[in-house]
């Protein structure tokens, strides 16, 4: 018999409300809106299966590290780690992706996948690099990436502390001022019965807001964002990522055949191809974010002597505004707001580079253990399941290729959002038949509607 920790059951105690809410609602649905919504997802599930298929299936582009490789050995140098370990990242996820796409070509089975999938990581079969170095290799090298980031790694261990004081030296909190008024509505019939309704609204007067200031945070905020900007006068990384100078024609051959639904039949010319391969640069997440990161450390560093003199003045404010309105605050207050703002962006964005690369680290050498994984039980025969493994599989490469390059290539051929329009599209058609369904039925017969009634005289053949 199991039992259940006092933790468990107040954890599903809370849950039950909730489920039983859901399954009310979806009880509550007339059968004939619950029927459209789910054929709408059927249809979803039908058309995630074609695009699927569709040539070009998911976009890639290998990053041409071999062509940095070559321009940095012309001048007796090795290529720069940022750049490689990027370029690493890039490629070893094209690898599987490209495996998925051609697969697909042919009839999309666990076995054209697996042979795929072997050509990239057996030594016999290597034509271009192959997955089991960069698994190798990909440890080594984002540590000594983010030890070249270790401003933004300090940054993050050090940041959480200056935010959480700035964040509760103010509080904002509001209320409205109100009055009631009654309206009453009355209506007379053909007999000349009138009849009154009687409503009453709440209507705002004013609204009060309270910017509430708490010294000894304020204070603590200060000193620690002194110390902050005394330790980190800047965050400004000096490598930077090096794009490729040339385009090769295997990689332009994968770009056009991925993209091919994408570019509508059009041809990329060599400098589309380049812009095309150079995405694992233009569209990492070290590129998207290092800007924003540098921007709001000026922004910060700005800042920190202001809020340390204007800290002495501050004091809490009542503030009475029209209804509706989102008054400044105090200047002690505007400033702090703006403070945290621009140390949770640090923040955040650090944190993006970093996580992306940590997950790299322990994803990338996962992914090449899969990959053995899958070819084992789905041309050797060992004992698994190959859908679960080649899922896995798919799902890890996606998510370790969007946390490294969040303005990357579009890797998910099917969005949340999609199937949300599918159920929407569903609902819409379902509410549209029950309605029409309703007014039918009470012309027809006078009866009151109810998908039993409708069903009964349809049998009967009133329709």
């Amino acid at each position: 018999m199991l039992f259940k920790s006092p933790e468990q059951e107040v954890s599903e105690s809370k849950a039950r409300p909730v489920f039983r809410a859901i399954r009310n609602f979806i009880v509550s649905l007339p059968p004939f809106v619950l029927g459209g919504v789910t054929l709408m997802f059927a249809f979803g599930g039908t058309r995630h299966h074609v695009l699927a298929q569709r040539a070009g299936q998911i976009p890639i582009a290998f990053s041409e590290l071999g062509q940095n490789v070559r321009d940095f050995a012309r001048n007796g140098l090795q290529v720069p780690i940022l750049t490689r370990t990027f370029s690493v990242i890039n490629d070893s996820v094209m690898k599987i992706l490209e495996s998925s796409n051609i697969a697909f070509q042919f009839g999309n089975s666990n076995e054209a996948f697996a042979r795929e999938l072997e050509e990239r990581i057996d030594p016999a079969m290597k034509i271009h690099a192959q997955l089991p170095p960069y698994a190798a290799e990909i440890p080594g090298d984002v540590d000594q990436s983010l030890q070249v980031m270790d401003k933004l790694v300090r940054s993050t261990q050090e940041l959480p502390s200056v935010n959480g004081e700035l964040d509760n030296s103010w509080s904002h909190s509001s209320y409205d001022v109100t009055h009631t008024e009654t309206h009453t509505d009355c209506s007379t019939d053909s007999k000349g019965v009138q009849t009154c309704t009687t409503t009453t609204t709440e209507v705002c007067d004013y609204s009060v807001h309270n910017f509430d200031y708490d010294a000894a945070h304020g204070n603590a905020a200060a000193s620690l964002l002194n110390a902050f900007m005394a330790r980190h006068p800047d965050l400004h990384i000096d490598e930077r990522l090096h794009p490729a100078s040339a385009t090769h024609a295997d990689n332009e051959y994968a770009i056009e055949r991925s993209m091919r639904r994408l570019l509508k039949g059009h041809m990329p010319s060599p400098a589309e191809f380049l812009s095309f391969a150079n995405t694992w640069k233009t569209g990492s997440t070290f590129d998207a974010r290092t800007p924003r990161i540098e921007t709001a450390h000026g922004a910060l560093k700005r800042l920190a002597p202001v809020w340390d003199s204007a800290r002495f003045q501050a004091q809490s404010e009542r503030v009475t505004t029209s209804c509706g309105a989102s008054p400044a605050g105090p200047r002690g207050y505007q400033i702090v707001e703006a403070a945290l703002a621009n140390g949770q962006e640090i923040d955040t964005s650090s944190r993006r580079i970093i996580d992306g690369l940590t997950m790299a680290k322990s994803g990338i050498p996962q992914v090449e253990r899969l990959t053995r994984e899958f070819i084992a039980v789905a041309l050797d025969g060992k004992k698994g399941d190959p859908d679960k493994t080649r899922d896995t599989l798919m799902t890890l490469s996606k998510e370790i290729y969007k946390a490294n390059f969040e303005n990357g290539l579009d890797v998910e051929t099917m969005k949340w959002w999609d199937w949300f329009l599918f159920g929407l599209a569903g609902l819409a058609l379902g509410a549209a038949i029950d309605g029409g369904a309703r007014a039918y039925m009470e012309n027809k017969t006078g009866e009151d509607y109810n998908f039993d009634n409708f069903m009964r005289n349809f049998r009967r053949g009133y329709y």
